[in-house]
C-alpha cells in the first residue's frame, strides 16, 4: 500500500485499475491474517469535516455468491461492498475521524449498514507526513464480546490489540518502503 497508489483511486471507474486491484488484495490479506476481522478498508477525508470517502474494501473483488451471506440470491444493502467514491457519514464514529491524526479504536461498538463492530483505524501518510487516508479494520461486536466473556479475555484483548498494531505497523512500513523504491 503506498500513497501514490491510493491517490490514483477516486471513483467506480478506477475499479479495473491495477492500483485498485492490488490495494483490494492487500486489504483481503490483512483481513485473513488477523483472526476475527470481518472488514478491512481504506477511506479518505472529504471536504466535509464528518464525511469520509471509500477508496477500497477487501470485499470488492469477491464473487457475488460469496458476498450473498444469507444466500437469498441477491445482494442486500449490508452485503454490498463499498466502492471507490462512496461517501460514509462518520459523524457517529469519532475514533474514525481521530484516525486522521493518530491510530484509534472504537470505545464502544459502532453500528452502520454492514452491522455492529468494534473498529480500529490507522492514518496512512504520504512521504511528507500528510494523512491521505485511513486504514480501517472491523471485528464483529458479537465476536468481540464472546472473546471478552471468556476466561482469558484480558489476554485475548491484549493479543488482538497487539495483532492489530503489528498489522498497522506492517502496512505503514511496507507503504513507506514502496514509496522509497
Amino acid at each position: 500500500m503506498n500513497a501514490a497508489q491510493i491517490e490514483r483511486i477516486h471513483s467506480v471507474a478506477d475499479v479495473s485499475s491495477q492500483s485498485y486491484i492490488d490495494l483490494v488484495h492487500k486489504l483481503d490479506h490483512i483481513r485473513h491474517t488477523i483472526p476475527n476481522v470481518r472488514f478491512a478498508y481504506v477511506m479518505r477525508p472529504t471536504d466535509h469535516a464528518t464525511s469520509m470517502q471509500f477508496v477500497a474494501d477487501a470485499d470488492a473483488l469477491m464473487p457475488l455468491t460469496s458476498l450473498d451471506r444469507n444466500k437469498n440470491g441477491r445482494l442486500d444493502p449490508n452485503e454490498q461492498p463499498a466502492l471507490p467514491g462512496d461517501r460514509y457519514d462518520a459523524s457517529e464514529q469519532p475514533s474514525l475521524l481521530m484516525a486522521l491524526d493518530h491510530a484509534s479504536v472504537d470505545a464502544t461498538p459502532t453500528r452502520d449498514a454492514w452491522g455492529t463492530f468494534i473498529s480500529s483505524y490507522a492514518p496512512i501518510k504520504d512521504l511528507t507526513g500528510k494523512t491521505i487516508a485511513v486504514l480501517g479494520i472491523d471485528i464483529d461486536a458479537a465476536d468481540f464480546e464472546a472473546m471478552t466473556q471468556s476466561l482469558f479475555s484480558p489476554i485475548l484483548i491484549l493479543l488482538m490489540s497487539l495483532a492489530v498494531v503489528c498489522i498497522i505497523a506492517y502496512v505503514i512500513i511496507t507503504m513507506r518502503q514502496h514509496q522509497v523504491d
